[in-house]
Order: structure tokens, then C-alpha cells, then sequence
């Protein structure tokens, strides 16, 4: 009885162990050479690398030896083999009593041959998502809710959802966000670069999706700073200028087809060095004529005050200049009715030797033009003037090539109304604190947010319509104004310009609202 205990007892730990080592070899070998194969024949389906060469030639070399063992299958397999095997029962069946395959050793080559294929390509997202995995462990990158996996209670981390290469060479990925901020992936970039040892060149929402970040290693980033030379200037055409520079390459905006533009940013973000880039090329580049408005006193504009620009800060000589444009407005409308043309530069290529140039009019700093609240009480009817001469610009002149450039480091409704800021659909913003500027300014919150200008200066957002660029804008300095430029404020006008004048800055013929103070309430609450 003894005896038959001990050999029960040896028995069974024989089958236990004959158990765990199936079952470890299953769970070790098995199970994850068969993922591997699934996840690889999802790669290729999801990314139809059925369609190109690398594939098919690989599905051909199979194909081929395939094509080539049941060759030797069918000629010398069964001479070669002893006849212990030929007459075998398995071998009868292999060989003539089953249909399906004829070539049964050629078959099971090109099956093992295409699942080794798909399991090295499943190897190597496995190893992907692992190589994230980790970083994402190390950064805190994890939904703080448990999920179970291998009956475990695991942290969610972000999941590959796919990934590929972009056109500039760079590789992205996109994961699937157990719930994280965008201001969260950003805070850890650098630790989940340390771990992964490249360089993360972008980091943002896929598709405007939050349920998706897109992560994206090496290609073309923006570069940090941008030279202000000529060859920067000569990527612009004749009505446009070059913002800056995006990962793309640069970034004009032109003003034949939008006409004017708002530049936004918070103090120390670069708006008044971006300003000054865009009003020097507005005169060296496109010929035009600059008016600068700056109630600040001009201190930032001395170099162009050099060149004999006008450095306006009173609000007359604001009401007589805004009262000037729109009667040259008017003469060039006739004009271009007495002609046949639609535009400026329609008028300008058939009399290519009376060319009329674009007239470009800088405010810096808006609120101080446009905020009633910071306007004396004696100048309020005059601010009405100026207010509906201005939305009358920013809506009736595009076509005759009057321009305005509007720069404020505080957007709000009494700032940038409605009536001014519909007809300005060229955006420019540079970093603020708070979402509500951005969306004032952009009429949209950025993801991601820009930096702090003490981490990058001169990084901006160029909107125009549906396209926006994240764009670094050139440094601009004292040393780039050319002095040897003098500003010709008399040739390409219909009208002489006299800001010194004693015209009459109501005159019905300009404004036929005298006071325009009740439509730009009215604008104030549509806006809010």
C-alpha cells in the first residue's frame, strides 16, 4: 500500500508539473508568438502595407520557396524517405487521401514563413508600446483609475492608437488619453523625453480631439529665433509680408486678399518687435505709405520716426488722418468706376506708371485709441468720429488698398469691438495668461498654449480663416531700419494728406453719422 501511495503521490506531482510547465510554456511562448501575429496583421491591415513593395517582396520569397519545396515534395520526398514513413498511415492521408492541400510540408512552410513575418512586425509595436509604457511610468503619465489586466488592478496608461511618418521626415504618435490634460503631457515632456532619449519636437491634440494627443519625435521644429535679413523679406510677393516661420517654412500674409490685421500679446511676448517687422516691410518691401499711431509717445518707434514716418498721439490729428483716408477711399473707388478695375492692383498693372501705393496705418496700443473709459469726457464725441471712421475703414477698403494694422496687449469687448473686429480677419497672437484674450484675439483657445515669452520670445499664432500656424517671429532690431530711406508721403495718392490741416473732422461728405457713439454701444453688447 505503501508502495502504491508513493507512486500515486509521484503521479501527481508528475501531472502538476507536467501542467505548469504547459501552462508556462503557453503563457511564455505560445500565447505571445500568436499576439504578436494578431497585432502585426492588424499593422499591416490598418496601414495597408499590403500595398507596398517591402511587402509583396516578402510575400513573394515565401511564395517561391513554397512553390519550390513542393517541387522536391512531389519529385524526391518520397524516394529520400525510408518506406517506414511512405506507408504509413499519416502519410497515405497527406498524400492521397486528403484534398486540401497536396503539398502539405510546402503549405505549412508559407503559413509558418507569413506568421513569423507578422509576428516580427507585431514584435516590434509590442516593443513600441512598452518603450512608451515606460516612459509614461516614469513621467506619472496614468489615469489615476484602475483597470484589470491579467487579473491585475493596473493604472490606465495612454494606448498607441496609430503612428507613421510625417512629410518632413519626423515620426508621430497618436494615444489614446485615459483622460490628462494637454497642460499635463506638456509639464512632463521633458521627463518622457529623458526616457525615451529623442528629442519630442510637438506635442498636442490630434484632430482638435482631447481624446487623442499627438506626439511627434524628430523632424523640422520651429526654430527658436529667427534672423530679420533680406532673405527673410524675399519669400513675400508684392502685397504680402512675411510673418514668420513655421515648422513649415514661411509665413506670409497677404494683403490684397486680407486686407487687415490684429496683433495681440501680452507685455514682453514680441508684439511690438513683430509690429515693427510687419510695418518696415509694409514701406521696404511694398513701397507703402506709414502712418504709426502710438499713444505711448512713440518711444518704441524712433528708428521709423528717423526715416520721416509720422508718429501720430493725438486724437485730432487721428480724427483728420482716419477723415483723409476715407475721402482718398472715395477718389480711388471713382477712380477705379471711371477705369474698369476692381482693386488696387488691377489699377496699378494696367497703369504700371500712375501706380497707386497701399497706404498702412499701425495702432499701437489700441486701448489707448479706442477704450472710452480711458478717454477724457471732452473727447468722447471725437472718439465716436474716430470709432466709426475706423470700422469704416476695416469694411470698405480693402479693394482700394488702405490698411490697417491694430496691435493691443489687452483685448476685450471696450478694446476691439465687434463692428472693428469682424472686418479684421487677419490674427496674430502672441502669449497671454488667460483664455479669454486668446479667444478675443483668435476668436479660439490654442492647444497647446504658447510659451512663456521667459522660455521662447516672439512665438506666435498666425490665423487667417480656417488655416492657423504656430510661427516664431523675426527679431527685429534698431540696426535693420535702413537710414537711407525717406518716406515719399506725396507721390501714389489721389489726396494730399495734411494732418496739420484745419479740416473740419465732422464733415458730413466722410462720416454722414455725425456721432457714432449709438451704434458702437450697440456693437459693444452684440460682441459681449
Amino acid at each position: 500500500m505503501s508502495f502504491d501511495s508513493d507512486l500515486d503521490k509521484k503521479i501527481d506531482q508528475a501531472g502538476e508539473s507536467l501542467e505548469r510547465g504547459l501552462e508556462s510554456f503557453w503563457n511564455s511562448v505560445i500565447s505571445p508568438f500568436f499576439s504578436a501575429v494578431t497585432i502585426g496583421m492588424s499593422e499591416i491591415l490598418k496601414k495597408r502595407l499590403f500595398k507596398t513593395k517591402i511587402f509583396w517582396a516578402v510575400f513573394g520569397t515565401i511564395i517561391g520557396l513554397s512553390i519550390t519545396i513542393s517541387i522536391i515534395e512531389k519529385l524526391f520526398l518520397s524516394r529520400w524517405l525510408p518506406k517506414a514513413i511512405t506507408e504509413s498511415v499519416i502519410w497515405i492521408w497527406l498524400y492521397e487521401r486528403q484534398k486540401i492541400a497536396p503539398y502539405p510540408i510546402a503549405m505549412l512552410f508559407g503559413i509558418i514563413g507569413l506568421m513569423i513575418y507578422f509576428r516580427n512586425k507585431g514584435i516590434k509595436i509590442v516593443e513600441l508600446r512598452n518603450r512608451f509604457t515606460l516612459a509614461f511610468e516614469r513621467a506619472g503619465l496614468y489615469s489615476r483609475r484602475k483597470i484589470i489586466k491579467n487579473n491585475k488592478a493596473t493604472p490606465e496608461y495612454p494606448v498607441l492608437y496609430k503612428d507613421g511618418t510625417d512629410n518632413d521626415g519626423g515620426r508621430f504618435f497618436v494615444f489614446k488619453n485615459p483622460g490628462l490634460a494637454l497642460e499635463t503631457w506638456l509639464k512632463e515632456k521633458e521627463n518622457v523625453e529623458a526616457t525615451l532619449q529623442e528629442k519630442i519636437s510637438e506635442i498636442g491634440l490630434y484632430k482638435k480631439n482631447p481624446g487623442l494627443i499627438l506626439l511627434k519625435v524628430g523632424g523640422v521644429e520651429i526654430p527658436e529665433q529667427v534672423e530679420f535679413n533680406q532673405a527673410f523679406m524675399s519669400h513675400a510677393n508684392h502685397s504680402s509680408v512675411v510673418v514668420g516661420l513655421s515648422k513649415n517654412g514661411p509665413i506670409t500674409h497677404d494683403f490684397q486678399a486680407i486686407p487687415h490685421l490684429l496683433i495681440g500679446g501680452a507685455t514682453g511676448s514680441g508684439k511690438t518687435v513683430e509690429a515693427s517687422a510687419i510695418a518696415y516691410q509694409c514701406i521696404s518691401h511694398l513701397n507703402g505709405i506709414l502712418y504709426i499711431i502710438d499713444f505711448k509717445g512713440g518711444a518704441d518707434y524712433t528708428d521709423f520716426e528717423d526715416i520721416g514716418i509720422d508718429i501720430i498721439f493725438d486724437r485730432g490729428k487721428v480724427a483728420t488722418l482716419f477723415k483723409q483716408l476715407m475721402i482718398e477711399h472715395k477718389r480711388r473707388v471713382s477712380k477705379f468706376k471711371e477705369n474698369r478695375v476692381k482693386n488696387i492692383e488691377e489699377y496699378n498693372q494696367k497703369f504700371p506708371d500712375k501706380k497707386l501705393r497701399r497706404i498702412f496705418v499701425l495702432v499701437d496700443e489700441l486701448a489707448e485709441l479706442t477704450d472710452y473709459k480711458s478717454t477724457p469726457k471732452d473727447e468722447h464725441e471725437l472718439l465716436d468720429m474716430i470709432m466709426g471712421q475706423l470700422s469704416s475703414i476695416a469694411r470698405l477698403t480693402r479693394s482700394t488698398g488702405i490698411n490697417l494694422l491694430l496691435s493691443t496687449q489687452r483685448p476685450d469687448a471696450n478694446v476691439v469691438p465687434g463692428q472693428i473686429k469682424n472686418n479684421v480677419p487677419g490674427r496674430l497672437s502672441g502669449y497671454f495668461m488667460d483664455d479669454v484674450a486668446y479667444r478675443i484675439v483668435l476668436d479660439y483657445i490654442p492647444y497647446p498654449r504658447l510659451p512663456d515669452p521667459t522660455e521662447i520670445k516672439g512665438r506666435f499664432i498666425y490665423s487667417r480663416g480656417a488655416e492657423s500656424y504656430y510661427i516664431q517671429t523675426p527679431y527685429f532690431q534698431s540696426h535693420h531700419v535702413d537710414k537711407k530711406i525717406k518716406l515719399d508721403y506725396q507721390s501714389g495718392l489721389l489726396t494730399k494728406i495734411d494732418l496739420l490741416g484745419s479740416t473740419d473732422v465732422f464733415d458730413e461728405e466722410v462720416s454722414p453719422v455725425p456721432s457714432q457713439r449709438a451704434r458702437y454701444l450697440d456693437g459693444l453688447d452684440e460682441f459681449e
